[in-house]
């Protein structure tokens, strides 16, 4: 997404992160509504493109790597289910509807 909003130059001189904290980072984003709600990956994913239109660089990224994301999103998901699977017997927390 840098790329996309001109600061892949000034991201450069940084190492990539393609691990689980990337993971982590993505599955905040992508399952947090604006107002900070708890939400599916569909629906930010729908919501994103809704509110920002098809040029905004945010939704032209979840374009070219969309795919990439949910699986980052699943993966953090499995990590997290162990833990989340002993609160209140609620292990998909409300994020996995959808």
């Amino acid at each position: 997404m840098a790329a996309l909003v001109g600061l892949g130059p000034q991201l450069a001189e940084f190492p990539e992160e393609r691990g689980p904290v990337r993971d982590a980072l993505w599955y905040c984003d992508l399952t947090t509504s604006p107002d900070g709600r708890p939400v599916s990956l569909r629906t930010r994913t729908a919501e994103l493109r809704a509110r920002r239109g098809p040029d905004d660089p945010v939704v032209r990224a979840l374009t070219d790597n969309g795919a990439e994301r949910e699986r980052a999103v699943r993966r953090t998901e499995s990590l997290l289910l162990p833990v989340l699977s002993g609160q209140n017997g609620d292990a998909g927390h409300g994020r996995r509807h959808g």
